[in-house]
C-alpha cells in the first residue's frame, strides 16, 4: 500500500503514514504465520506444507488452528477466506485489513504494514501487566470477603451484644448505636460498588477478558488489547485511501466485522449511504465518529489527509482510554479500600467498646 503523505520522525527522517501501531500484530504465532503468508504471496503461491511445518513448532490450540488452516488451503480455499474460517488464527482487525487490501490489489504491501516494527510507539501502546483491572479485582474480592464478615457480625454477633445489654440493663455504646442505625444502608452502598464494578467490566469487557486469558497464554503476553471501536478507525483509514469509494469499504466492513455491535452500526451507516447521505456524516450519525472528528474530516477532500486524520483520531482515542479507564478503576479501588477500612475499624472499635462497657457494668 502506498501513500504520498509523509510524517517527520524525531531523527529527521520520514516514514509512510500507512504505518499503524494499532493494527500491528504482536502475538508470536500470528506474526510467524503472517511472515510465512507474506513470503508465499511474493512467490505467488501459498504452500500448505509450510503452514503444517509451522504448526509443528507450536502446541495446543495454536497448532490445531494452523493445521486446520493448512487443510483448508490445501482443499483449494482462498487464503483470506481460509483465515476467516479459522477463528483466532490472526487478529480479526488484521484480517479485515488484509481483506480490504486484497480488494484494492495491495495485499503484499498490507502484509508489510502489519509486520512493520514500530518500537517507539508500539512500546507505549502495550498493555501493562500491572493493569488497574488487577487492582480493581483485588478490591472487589476484598470487598466481597469483608461483606461476608460484616454480614456475619450484623446477623449473629451484634444482635447478641444488643440482647445481653438489654438483659443487664446497660446502655449500648454510642458507636454501636450508630452502627446499628447504619447497618440498613451498608448493603446498598456495597451493592452500588458492585454495580459500578460490573458496569466498568461490561464497558471494557473486550480488554479485560483478553488480559485475563492472556495470563495463561505466554505467547499472547505481548498482544496489545486495543478495543475494536478504536481499531475500526484504522480500518476506515485503509478504506479511505483505497482506490475504491469509501462506501464500498464500509459495506465490506459491515459484512465481516467480528464485533456484533459495530457490525450493526456499520450496516446502519451503509443503509444511510444507500439513501443518499455522504459517508462521513453517516458515520457521525451512527456514532462511529464523533461530531468533532466528522467536522475535521469534512474540511478536506484529500484521501491521504483523511486517512492520516483517522489514524490520528484512533491513536488519540487509545491514549485517552489509557488515561481515563485506569483513573476510574484506581479511583474506585481506592475509595472502596478506604470505605472498607472505615467500616471494619468502626465495627472493631464498637465491639471493643461494647466488651469494655459490658465488663464495667458487670463488675
Amino acid at each position: 500500500m502506498t501513500n504520498d503523505t509523509k510524517l517527520l520522525e524525531p531523527d529527521g527522517q520520514t516514514r509512510e503514514s500507512t504505518r499503524d501501531p494499532l493494527l500491528h500484530v504482536d502475538a508470536i504465532p500470528q506474526r510467524a504465520l503472517l511472515r510465512l503468508l507474506a513470503s508465499s504471496h511474493r512467490r505467488g503461491v501459498v504452500e500448505p506444507r509450510l503452514i503444517t511445518s509451522l504448526a509443528r513448532g507450536f502446541k495446543g490450540n495454536v497448532a490445531m488452528r494452523l493445521d486446520r488452516l493448512s487443510s483448508l488451503i490445501a482443499s483449494g480455499t482462498p487464503t483470506l477466506k481460509a483465515l476467516g474460517q479459522v477463528p483466532h488464527a490472526i487478529d480479526a482487525s488484521a484480517l479485515m485489513a488484509l481483506d480490504l487490501a486484497e480488494q484494492d490489489g495491495r495485499l503484499g504491501a498490507m502484509y508489510d504494514v502489519l509486520l512493520e516494527s514500530c518500537p517507539g510507539l508500539s512500546q507505549q501502546l502495550r498493555s501493562s501487566h500491572e493493569s488497574p483491572e488487577k487492582e480493581l479485582l483485588r478490591s472487589t474480592v476484598g470487598m466481597f470477603l469483608a461483606y461476608l464478615i460484616l454480614t456475619f457480625l450484623m446477623v449473629f454477633v451484634l444482635p447478641t451484644f444488643e440482647k445481653m445489654f438489654d438483659e443487664f440493663g446497660i446502655e449500648l455504646p454510642r458507636m454501636l448505636v450508630i452502627l446499628f442505625a447504619a447497618k440498613a444502608y451498608v448493603p446498598f452502598v456495597l451493592l452500588a460498588f458492585f454495580l459500578l464494578v460490573f458496569a466498568y467490566c461490561v464497558w471494557n469487557s473486550e480488554v479485560i477478558l483478553w488480559a485475563f486469558f492472556s495470563r495463561f497464554r505466554p505467547l499472547a503476553w505481548e498482544v496489545r488489547a486495543v478495543p475494536s471501536p478504536i481499531k475500526l478507525l484504522s480500518l476506515l483509514a485503509i478504506a479511505t485511501e483505497s482506490d475504491r469509494p469509501l462506501d464500498a469499504g464500509i459495506a465490506s466492513l459491515a459484512q465481516s466485522h467480528p464485533n456484533s455491535r459495530l457490525r450493526v452500526q456499520l450496516k446502519q451507516v451503509a443503509t444511510r449511504i444507500s439513501r443518499g447521505q455522504e459517508a462521513i456524516p453517516a458515520l457521525a450519525a451512527e456514532r462511529v465518529l464523533t461530531q468533532h472528528e466528522a467536522t475535521a474530516l469534512g474540511m478536506t477532500r484529500s484521501t491521504s489527509a483523511r486517512a492520516w486524520l483517522l489514524r490520528w483520531f484512533a491513536a488519540k482515542r487509545w491514549e485517552r482510554s489509557q488515561i481515563w479507564a485506569p483513573l476510574f478503576a484506581r479511583t474506585l479501588a481506592t475509595f472502596s479500600t478506604l470505605f472498607l477500612g472505615f467500616i471494619v475499624a468502626w465495627t472493631a472499635i464498637g465491639v471493643m467498646m461494647a466488651l469494655v462497657s459490658l465488663i464495667a457494668g458487670l463488675s
